[in-house]
């Protein structure tokens, strides 16, 4: 029988989350979804229970609406209860069923966090109003990724100088996507003022071999094809040009497999309306 780690919290609490958030006004989220396939495959006998109150999944009180999670992992329960607040944390009078269901999904991650996974995101949001730790938490946690490093390189930008210029955008209120959409705006600058050998199509080997490794990736046509759109704006890989072609398969070379497939993964919001209960 295989042996259970000793500190699994440890364990979870030591991966990287930054790459599965999301920013939303000055708080950040972490994806449900991926949290709960984070831990089904690092434990997956865990389990979670929306609680019932009178049958309902909310609790009605005098100071506003509650819900409540608890999550079992290696046989430990942890419980979290979760106000039904609104994008700016406030609570909501009179919450609809949208509202309470996205309430309990962000209360399931909280209690995920419990165990341990993206719990340092969480630092700080317990100090009074007015106080703040020397680093937000989105200071803290965000860091560039893998397509935001893999375009930075294709700018020609200094490997070296990429965390304090990101580091900067964030501190400015700009959004992952903000920065990667303007990388994706610079490439596109330096595209247009390339010269003609830089702008020659891909060749057909060069094609190949973005297949070829993308398939040792995991990745079926529809994936090439979403990447490809994602780091080129481009259809398909017969509108790549060499250089773009080039940089994809260094993409596909040098990215871990699950970097790849979240890169190229619909966003999940975090309100979806699919949480089972």
């Amino acid at each position: 029988m295989e042996q259970v780690a000793t500190n699994y919290f440890a364990e979870l609490a030591k991966i990287d989350v930054s790459a599965h958030t999301e920013k939303k006004g000055k708080f950040t989220y972490l994806s449900w979804a991926w949290a709960v396939d984070v831990l089904r495959k690092h434990d997956p006998t865990a389990t979670w229970e929306v609680i019932r109150f009178n049958g309902v999944p909310f609790m009605s009180t005098d100071c506003g609406y509650f819900v409540e999670v608890a999550v079992t992992c290696h046989g430990i329960t942890l419980s979290q209860i979760h106000p039904v607040l609104d994008n700016s944390n406030k609570p909501i009078a009179k919450p609809n069923t949208f509202q309470i269901n996205t309430s309990i999904q962000r209360c399931l991650v909280k209690a995920i966090a419990l165990h341990g996974l993206g719990l340092y995101i969480y630092a700080g949001e317990d100090l009074p109003d007015g106080e703040t730790t020397k680093e937000t938490p989105q200071e803290s946690v965000l860091k560039p990724t893998p397509a935001i490093r893999a375009k930075w390189e294709t700018g020609g930008g200094n490997p070296d100088a990429l965390e304090s210029w990101f580091a900067n955008c964030i501190k400015d209120g700009k959004s992952i996507e903000e920065i990667d959409q303007f990388l994706t705006e610079k490439i596109k600058e330096m595209n247009g003022n390339t010269n003609s050998s830089q702008g020659k199509p891909a060749t057909d080997n060069q094609r190949k071999a973005i297949f070829a490794t993308a398939k040792d990736k995991g990745l079926d046509n529809d994936g090439i094809k979403r990447l490809v759109e994602y780091l080129t704006k481009k259809q398909s890989t017969t509108e790549l040009t060499s250089k773009e072609a080039s940089d994809v398969i260094k993409l596909l070379k040098e990215t871990p497999q699950e970097d790849i497939h979240a890169m190229i993964s619909p966003p999940i919001d975090i309100s979806d309306d699919d949480l089972p209960f």
